[in-house]
């Protein structure tokens, strides 16, 4: 294996493919082996890096199949003004 396991995938990004038109979660999860699928995570949300440099407050969300990994991702790297919200991809 060349990623560790029970560890999270922590997704930053976003567009889209020019090819396949697929997101980057799309493409993720279509690329490693399903025993990975729980462990991948997306953190989205109207954020910009100047702002979040010069510790303006943000929010943002971490979506997962697990809610578990999500609230994991969220306690790491929350702080006094970079806040991580939970949502459950299934809900």
């Amino acid at each position: 294996d060349v990623l560790p396991r029970n560890v999270p995938i922590v997704l930053l990004s976003k567009g889209i493919e020019n090819e396949t038109l697929l997101t980057p979660i799309e493409i993720l999860r279509e690329e490693l082996p399903g025993k990975y699928s729980k462990y991948i995570c997306c953190v989205s949300g109207p954020s910009f890096a100047k702002e979040i440099a010069k510790g303006l407050p943000t929010n943002v969300t971490c979506a997962s199949e697990c809610e578990a990994v999500a609230t994991q991702v969220q306690r790491m790297v929350s702080d006094r003004y970079f806040k991580v919200y939970t949502r459950d991809r299934k809900s």
